[in-house]
């Protein structure tokens, strides 16, 4: 299992309830792709040894963001754009749209 931790100046935990934690040199800890724990830097090292270090200190970070965004009746998954990370979503989609460009 491969895990690594990824640094940021600021990571903003928990957005969704009424006042997210912010979380000063804080990273996130992945282990094959799946978030483990979020919490500060220096702790999450100590604790979890982790195989690469990744991030910079002025990055800000939300982990965990999802893309659940859209304007049509049907999800974009179901008219047969997967489910790619942003940047990748936006060029699926445009691709499935019709019309001279």
């Amino acid at each position: 299992m491969s895990t690594s931790l990824i640094r940021g100046r600021y990571v903003i935990a928990r957005a969704g309830g009424p006042a997210p934690e912010v979380i000063e040199d804080g990273a996130v800890l992945q282990r094959d792709g799946v978030i483990v724990e979020v919490g500060p830097a220096a702790d999450l090292v100590r604790r979890h040894y982790p195989d690469a270090e990744l991030g910079w200190r002025d990055h800000v970070m939300l982990p965990g963001f999802v893309n659940s965004h859209h304007h049509v009746g049907l999800t974009p998954f179901q008219l047969g754009s997967p489910d790619y990370p942003l940047e990748l979503w936006f060029a699926s989609r445009l691709a499935l749209r019709s019309g001279p460009w």
